[in-house]
C-alpha cells in the first residue's frame, strides 16, 4: 500500500514538494497502462491546484511535475513519461517493472531527465531490466542509473508483508543493507535531481551530479549535458516569454544596479544553453525580443552583464511552440470506423497503431500523409467496450489519443 512509501513523502515534503500516491490498479492483476495514465492525470491535477481558490495549494504549487514508481509503479511510470504530458518535467522510479504495453520500449518515447534506481540483489525484477531501460533513453536528455550493492526489491517499499512474502519465496529475503542506508543514498541523489529540474535551482545541478559520482555502494551510470554555470548575483528580475504563433516573444523590465547589456540565451533541453542575442541597454525601462518560433519546446534566459563584467542570470521561461509538425483528432467514432482529423506540415509515409486497455495491437497500417490538415477514415477493429489507444508516427514524432468505446 501507499504507506510502505512514507519514508519516500517523508524525504520530499520536508524539502517542499508536494506527494501524491494514486491507490488505483492495486489488485493481483492491474492494468499497468490505465495506472500509466492515473499518474499523468494527478500529476495535472495537482498542478491545476495552484489556480483553484478553495484549494490549500492555492497559488503555492509551479508547474511542473515529477512522475514515479516502484515496481509494477516503476514500469508504469516510464509509461506515463512516455504520454509527455506537458506538466511533466522529470522521472524517477525504484526497481521498474517490465509492462504491458513493455515499459522498456516506452523509454525510448522519453524526453525528460531521468533517475533510475535498482538493487544489486533484486531477484523478483532483476537489475538487467533497468539497464534496458536505460539503454532505452534518448542520449540527448539526463539519464542517471544507479545500483545500489546488496539492495533487495522491497526495500523500497520499506520492507511491506505483501512483497517480503513474495521475496521470501523467491529465496532472497536477506541483506546486510540497512534500510536506512538505501534511503540515505536514494536521497543523496533525488533531492537535488529535484530540486534542479523542478524548482530550477541552478546550483542544485552540480550537486545533483557531484552527489551521484561521490556515492559508494553502487554501481551508477550518468549521461547529462554539461550543466550552466550559475551567476554569481542573485537574481533581482524576471524574464517573461509567450508563445505567438510563428513567434515567440520574451519581455523584461531593465534590471537594478549597474547593467552594461544583455544577453540572451536559449536551449532546447533546459540543460544546454547558448548566446542567441545582444541587447544593448540605452536607459530603457521596458524591453523586448522575439525571434522565430521552433517546433519544439524553447527554454530562454537572460544574461544581465555589468561595466566591470559581473553577470546575473535571470530566471528560466519555457516556451511550448504552437507550431505543429504533427497532430492528430478523433471528430467521431462509430462501430465501424474511426474518423480522424489529421495534419502534417509534410508529406510523409506514417505508421498507424490501434491498443486495447491491455495493450493487445488491434489494428495497424501505414498511411500516407498529405501537407495540411486531411481527414481519413479508419476501422475500428473494436468489438468490446472500454479504453483504446491509437497511436500515429511519422517523422521521429509519435501522438498518442485515448478514447473509450
Amino acid at each position: 500500500g501507499t504507506s510502505s512509501y512514507k519514508w519516500l513523502a517523508d524525504s520530499l515534503v520536508k524539502y517542499g514538494y508536494i506527494v501524491a500516491f494514486p491507490a488505483t490498479e492495486s489488485g493481483f492483476s492491474p492494468d499497468h497502462l490505465s495506472f500509466a495514465i492515473d499518474l499523468s492525470v494527478v500529476a495535472s491535477k495537482i498542478i491545476s491546484l495552484n489556480e483553484e481558490l478553495t484549494s490549500p495549494f492555492y497559488q503555492r504549487v509551479v508547474n511542473r511535475a515529477a512522475i514515479a514508481g516502484h515496481s509494477m509503479g516503476g514500469g508504469s511510470s516510464f509509461l506515463a513519461a512516455a504520454i509527455q504530458n506537458p506538466a511533466v518535467k522529470a522521472l524517477f522510479n525504484f526497481a521498474a517493472a517490465e509492462t504491458n504495453p513493455s515499459a522498456i520500449a516506452a523509454a525510448a518515447n522519453v524526453t525528460v531527465p531521468s533517475m533510475i534506481f535498482s538493487g544489486s540483489s533484486d531477484c523478483i525484477v532483476a537489475p538487467t531490466v533497468q539497464q534496458n531501460m536505460y539503454n532505452n533513453i534518448p542520449i540527448n536528455y539526463c539519464k542517471v542509473y544507479i545500483n545500489i550493492s546488496q539492495a533487495l526489491h522491497c526495500q523500497f517499499a520499506n520492507n511491506n508483508f505483501t512483497c517480503s512474502f513474495g521475496q521470501a519465496s523467491s529465496g532472497c529475503n536477506s541483506t546486510t543493507l540497512p534500510l536506512q542506508t538505501l534511503f540515505s543514498k536514494i536521497s543523496t541523489a533525488l533531492i537535488p535531481f529535484l530540486d534542479y529540474n523542478l524548482k530550477l535551482k541552478c546550483d542544485a545541478g552540480n550537486t545533483f551530479i557531484s552527489n551521484v559520482q561521490s556515492l559508494t555502494g553502487v554501481t551508477q551510470q550518468i549521461s547529462c549535458s554539461p550543466l550552466p554555470a550559475c551567476g554569481v548575483v542573485a537574481n533581482s528580475f524576471q524574464l517573461y516569454g509567450r508563445s505567438e504563433g510563428v513567434l515567440n516573444k520574451l519581455s523584461w523590465t531593465s534590471a537594478s544596479g549597474d547593467v552594461h547589456h544583455y544577453l540572451i540565451e536559449r536551449s532546447s533541453n533546459g540543460y544546454l544553453f547558448s548566446n542567441i542575442a545582444r541587447i544593448d541597454n540605452f536607459n530603457q525601462h521596458n524591453f523586448q525580443f522575439s525571434e522565430s518560433a521552433l517546433n519544439t519546446t524553447s527554454f530562454y534566459r537572460l544574461v544581465v552583464v555589468s561595466s566591470n563584467g559581473t553577470i546575473r542570470r535571470s530566471n528560466t521561461v519555457e516556451i511550448r511552440s504552437l507550431k505543429k509538425e504533427l497532430s492528430v483528432q478523433l471528430n467521431g467514432l462509430s462501430s465501424e470506423n474511426m474518423h480522424l482529423n489529421i495534419y502534417s506540415d509534410r508529406e510523409t509515409d506514417a505508421h498507424m497503431l490501434l491498443y486495447n486497455s491491455i495493450g493487445s495491437l488491434l489494428y495497424r497500417k501505414q498511411v500516407y500523409l498529405f501537407k495540411g490538415t486531411h481527414n481519413y477514415t479508419v476501422p475500428t477493429c473494436i468489438k468490446n467496450s472500454g479504453m483504446y489507444f491509437l497511436k500515429l508516427s511519422a517523422n521521429n514524432q509519435s501522438k498518442l489519443i485515448i478514447f473509450n468505446h
